[in-house]
């Protein structure tokens, strides 16, 4: 890469040995002062053009080291960008029990087709899930961010389900901020969520959404839903306060009634029908032991023409091996659910794996009922044999005033218990769960 500089030293050298001998015999012999003049004007010519050759092999070789360091950071960067996209991940849980149930029915009016049993046993999924979830991390000025997927489907070991679905349950693309997580898609409502969070055995026989979000007839619907073309802002405020705010265009549900007697159909793969929106907040406070949190949500119609709004508050603490906990819900404007509803559980780690629980739900009559009230009491035990598998046995009872036909076993739960107005559904339970 250096060899004209030495070619240049060696030409130099030679011309300024040959000077003094050159012009010692030009001063002997005048005539040759002009063949002099000649040769070292040609190598004046020749240095010249080796300075230039020099200049442009020095040219040459910084585009090479610039191309290479270039290349360099190319690769680096490409690198980072690799090293900041999250694997994968595929995440679920299977529940499945064995389950005894009666509806409180005589033999003429049993109807498993209604879901009315004078007593039979039956295998159910407990929302049994599986879901995929990634994350890219990424740097736009100075500010750490993360875009966020996830897909997740239920699904029922048991049976055959068909149907193409492949994101029946929270499905959503989002982004992580500094000032919180926003999302869009299918997504609990922060009320469901916070119901869920100050209650306990969710997902079993005794599951509280029998009596919770809904009314005293499985007709008139519930409502712990997931909302449809939602978007959804999660954060916190300081290390102990959380919130959460949603809003969704449109919770067509499929059909309802105008008062003009017409039947709207669904509004999916339709522009959004913001007449049927819906929003929903809630807020916690978590220090220590203690939780305290509340949960709105509002529905412009979603049944009927009729809006319905619903809030909830709810508290649990937990010291030592035992936790308590307590929720109150209120739901207006909806005739048919109308009313006031609370209830309370405690559990208890009686064994380093082994941890036993009580439950008891409340809802009062609605507004313009009667006699349509009803209890739920549900006790439990549950062993975890692994970190991931944990088996349990559970018990609960639905006590309905004589217009109530509140069910058991509602909900997470993957076969309900439906009963007639006036009758006690029950159910036995034991079952299963892993995690992966």
């Amino acid at each position: 890469m250096h060899k004209p500089i030495r070619k240049i030293t060696t030409v130099s050298a030679l011309g300024a040995l040959m000077l003094p001998l050159s012009i010692a015999h030009a001063q002997s012999n005048p005539a040759d002062i002009d063949a002099l003049q000649r040769q070292l004007q040609a190598l004046q010519a020749q240095i010249n053009e080796l300075k230039a050759q020099q200049q442009q092999t020095q040219q040459s070789v910084s585009t090479v080291e610039q191309s290479v360091q270039e290349s360099e950071v190319d690769r680096s960067a490409i690198k980072k960008i690799i090293e900041t996209v999250r694997p994968v991940e595929i995440y679920g849980v299977a529940r499945l029990s064995l389950d005894y149930g009666d509806s409180d029915v005589s033999n003429d009016e049993e109807n498993n087709g209604m879901g009315l049993t004078e007593g039979d046993v039956g295998l159910s999924a407990n929302t049994t899930i599986i879901g995929l979830r990634g994350a890219h991390d990424f740097e736009w000025n100075g500010t750490q961010y993360a875009a966020l997927w996830q897909l997740e489907q239920n699904f029922n070991p048991g049976q055959d389900q068909g149907g193409d679905t492949l994101s029946n349950r929270d499905t959503f693309l989002g982004l992580k901020t500094p000032v919180g997580t926003f999302r869009a898609g299918l997504m609990d409502t922060p009320f469901k969520r916070m119901g869920i969070a100050y209650s306990a055995f969710t997902t079993t026989v005794g599951d509280p959404h029998a009596i919770l979000g809904a009314g005293p007839n499985p007709a008139y619907g519930r409502l712990d839903l997931r909302a449809t073309n939602s978007l959804m802002w999660d954060g916190t405020i300081g290390d102990s306060v959380t919130y959460s705010l949603q809003y969704g265009l449109d919770q067509n549900r499929g059909s309802y009634g105008e008062e003009s007697g017409q039947v709207l159909n669904g509004t999916e793969d339709l522009i959004d029908d913001n007449s049927s929106d819906m929003y929903s907040a809630s807020l916690s406070w978590n220090t220590g032991g203690l939780n305290l949190g509340a949960a709105y949500v509002n529905y412009s119609k979603l049944y009927s023409e009729q809006s319905i709004e619903a809030y909830r508050f709810g508290a649990n603490y937990t010291f030592g091996a035992a936790k308590i906990g307590a929720i109150y819900e209120n739901i207006n404007e909806y005739d048919p659910m109308d009313r006031d509803a609370y209830g309370a559980f405690a559990t208890y780690r009686v064994a380093p794996r082994t941890t036993a629980g009580v439950q008891w739900m409340h809802a009062n009559e609605t507004e313009n009922g009667s006699d349509d009230d009803a209890d739920q009491a549900s006790i439990g035990v549950f062993h975890a044999l692994t970190e991931a598998l944990m088996v349990h046995a559970m018990y609960t009872k639905t006590m309905n005033g004589d217009n109530a036909q509140y069910r058991t076993a509602d909900y997470a739960h993957g076969d309900r218990v439906n009963t007639t107005p006036g009758g006690d559904p029950q159910a036995l339970s034991v079952g299963a769960q892993y995690k992966w």
